[in-house]
């Protein structure tokens, strides 16, 4: 089985995009668990003065810092509105910084840009140089990200000017740095390099080391982006030699300072140019010192990064090795086994990060609850007190009217005679009421329900039909032999997942599973959009590579919900997988948007990653989606999927089901009939969610070679 791999990028760790605006409030260097429960014990039982403010604003600090962005804005939040009410200034300014990280770090620019100006507002009325230059930054990052690098230089030169009247030259360099990253994001090399090697002459003349070796690492990034742009042989090996010539000028600093984690990353990255150079005994030894390096300093990342790229290296090898099969296979052997470790390190970075957003949820909820009992108590004792208070005045105006109640008894009977009647009429008026009210309900549920039935018939016609399917994948089999199943779920009647099927004009056989943006009427309205952009692409246009298909897809979809009003546009679109099959020559040709696709052979099951970009508005938006080709065999069983099965909630613990799970189900289930691995699916995961709700729509495609 032939699989054409390209080797990860250089790890740009040095590589600092952005250097966000801080809030005045001090970090101390402990333990995270310690420290947020320290803060919320002030909180909790401190005063409503300065004091909270500054410990609520930290709070959101360590919550964002964790990318737990909601947490980070409930606090920042309360600090807001209690620094208002103290009119605390400098509070204030610091928790509508916070606000703005919080949503600059989760992708909503308009919502940070908000809040980083009435921060900068404040700081301005303040005269606060320090943290008005932070703003600066953190607004011109906030710009570059909404691609608008107009703005984003305008203000990094606002900071440059402050920056250069306090004297910070290290923070003068960082500007340098970044104005270099918008150049380089628009492939303008020779201007992003003449703002590194700026901040390279600043960093030199203060003697900072550190800052030293990333100017060095960056420039070495940008000579071998730049080979990449160049189709020039001669060229390209002249850039990716410079490139190599600084990440070593890296190295011998990194050395130097004894920064572990920065000399694996630069081993890396200098493997990667040795990759590029088809060097691959010097590619391999550079991986496996970054690997050994990372391992002892514990640098999962690293890793991470060190596994796949050795993969890869070995993979370029054996592909070399045609004249010994031995060696060959040895070298296959090892890129699979680096390749399993990435999975792994891969699967423990998500678990990790999952485990720590748990643990911070826990901390945010055990504290709500004593916070919502304390609440509770003490409205129960306002309101025993209110009532006591109550009981008082009634008693004493009793006894003050007692005497006149004698009197007053016939009228106060004749008035509730009154009374009584007029109770009945406006009761029999309710019922009246609840009844048409009951008789309209019905009928617009009974509209709704029609509507979406409908609706959803709309949308299954617009699915692959199972004579296409049949025609194309089971009629290989002989008659009534199945070679396909499709296990299909939506969370609601209709879904934003879907499955589309075609024959491209070179005859091939193409089938796309995907995921649009949302489930439900949006997700479904998604998709309708998303089919009727791809059999433009293949029907139109008469595009046949999958990379191509993806490519124009994705300019459509950007550019139809560039027209739904927002600021920016809409970053709607979906996760897909789109194969081409060539069943002459036992091959197909795919392209992948955070979408799997596996193939279980011999009781094994081979990964086949995708692009990790969307097919949608994205900062990787202007690069292509890459293209590969598989080889296939008799008895292949190739699945394509959506998340919607990982991700169910279920079982004895109420996890998630996971990828690790699934896997080991279809390699149990490759060797049955195509029929009988679909109802072992459908019982699988329905008695997984038991009575929990299910999360997502469900997609699972199965295919017989």
């Amino acid at each position: 089985m032939y699989i054409h791999n390209v080797l990860t990028l250089p790890f740009k760790c040095f590589v600092c995009l952005l250097v966000f605006a801080f809030s005045g409030v001090a970090q101390q260097s402990v333990s995270y668990g310690r420290v947020a429960d320290s803060l919320i014990k002030v909180v909790k039982t401190g005063k409503e003065d300065t004091n909270k403010v500054n410990a609520l604003n930290r709070l959101s600090k360590r919550f964002y810092n964790h990318e737990s962005f909601d947490t980070s804005r409930f606090y920042s939040t309360r600090a807001l509105a209690l620094a208002n009410s103290l009119k605390f200034k400098r509070g204030t300014a610091a928790a509508y910084n916070c606000l703005g990280v919080a949503y600059f770090k989760q992708g909503n620019y308009a919502e940070s840009l908000k809040n980083y100006f009435a921060s900068l507002k404040i700081r301005e009325e303040l005269n606060d140089k320090v943290n008005m230059a932070y703003l600066y930054i953190g607004i011109g990052g906030a710009y570059f990200f909404q691609k608008n690098n107009k703005e984003a230089l305008t203000y990094y030169n606002l900071a440059m000017k402050i920056k250069e009247e306090l004297g910070d030259k290290v923070g003068l360099a960082w500007c340098y740095n970044n104005i270099g990253n918008i150049y380089i994001s628009q492939a303008n090399y020779t201007e992003g390099l003449k703002s590194n090697f700026a901040a390279l002459k600043i960093r030199e003349e203060v003697g900072d080391k550190e800052g030293i070796g990333a100017s060095y690492s960056n420039i070495g990034t940008i000579y071998s982006d730049q080979s990449a742009a160049t189709k020039d042989p001669v060229e390209k090996e002249k850039l990716l030699r410079e490139s190599l010539k600084q990440y070593q000028k890296c190295l011998d600093i990194m050395n130097t300072l004894g920064n572990k984690q920065a000399i694996a990353t630069t081993l890396t990255n200098m493997g990667s140019v040795y990759y590029d150079l088809k060097k691959y005994k010097e590619a391999q030894e550079y991986c496996e010192k970054a690997l050994d390096l990372a391992k002892k300093s514990g640098v999962l990342d690293i890793i991470k990064e060190s596994d796949i790229n050795l993969s890869n290296v070995y993979t370029a090898q054996a592909s070399l090795a045609t004249g010994s099969p031995k060696k060959q296979a040895e070298l296959y052997r090892l890129a699979l086994e680096h390749y399993k470790a990435y999975v792994s390190e891969r699967d423990s970075l998500i678990n990790e990060e999952t485990t720590q957003k748990s643990l911070e949820q826990r901390i945010q909820y055990d504290y709500d609850k004593k916070e919502a009992k304390a609440r509770v108590e003490s409205e129960a004792k306002a309101a025993i007190a209110r009532a006591e208070s109550r009981k008082q005045k009634i008693i004493i105006g009793l006894v003050s009217v007692g005497l006149l109640l004698v009197l007053i008894l016939a009228v106060v009977i004749l008035r509730s005679l009154r009374l009584n009647q007029k109770q009945n009429t406006i009761i029999n008026l309710q019922k009246a009421a609840v009844e048409l009210q009951k008789e309209l309900v019905e009928v617009k549920h009974k509209e709704i329900s029609d509507s979406i039935n409908y609706a959803e018939r709309i949308q299954r016609s617009l699915l692959a039909s199972k004579e296409l399917l049949a025609a194309h994948l089971s009629a290989r089999h002989g008659q009534n032999q199945e070679g396909y199943f499709v296990f299909f779920q939506p969370k609601a009647t209709v879904s934003g997942d879907f499955y589309w099927a075609g024959i491209l004009s070179n005859g091939n056989f193409a089938l796309l599973t995907a995921d649009s943006t949302g489930h439900g009427v949006p997700g479904a309205i998604m998709s309708v959009l998303n089919i009727s952009c791809i059999e433009k692409a293949i029907e139109v246009e008469k595009l046949i590579e999958p990379a191509e298909i993806l490519n124009h897809t994705r300019t459509r979809i950007i550019e139809t919900l560039k027209k739904d009003g927002s600021e920016e546009g809409g970053k709607d679109g979906m996760d897909c997988s789109i194969i081409s099959f060539d069943f002459v020559r036992n091959q197909f040709v795919y392209a992948a948007a955070n979408s799997q696709i596996w193939i279980v052979r011999e009781n094994k099951l081979h990964e086949f990653a995708p692009d990790k970009m969307p097919v949608g508005k994205h900062d990787k938006d202007s690069i292509s989606f890459t293209q590969h080709t598989v080889q296939i065999q008799t008895g292949d069983m190739i699945y394509t999927l959506t998340d919607g099965m990982a991700d169910q909630f279920g079982g004895p613990n109420r996890k998630k089901f996971m990828y690790k799970q699934l896997k080991e189900l279809l390699l149990n289930v490759a060797h049955l009939a195509v029929n009988e691995q679909k109802i072992i699916i459908g019982d699988t995961i329905n008695k997984w969610k038991a009575d929990l709700e299910q999360v997502d729509d469900i997609t699972i495609i199965g295919i017989r070679v």
